[in-house]
């Protein structure tokens, strides 16, 4: 499962303030920030919750999961 939601969403609704931090340099190696964050090529779901809610993005993963059951 790939979670593709933007960098810039993720920081938009970081409560934790984490996101800052990593600008801040206070952490290090973090994707999408200082780090290059590389898509996967093919994933096989792929899951952006910055257009869909939560539920829905757990219920698109669990509707997938499933199949496997």
């Amino acid at each position: 499962v790939h979670v593709s939601t933007p960098v810039e969403y993720c920081e938009e609704n970081d409560n934790k303030g984490i996101y800052a931090k990593a600008r801040s340099g206070e952490i290090q190696n973090f994707p999408g920030i200082n780090v290059k964050y590389e898509n996967p090529q093919e994933p096989t779901l792929s899951v952006d919750t910055s257009k869909i809610t939560v539920k829905e993005a757990a219920d698109k993963i669990f509707g997938y999961t499933k199949k496997f059951i």
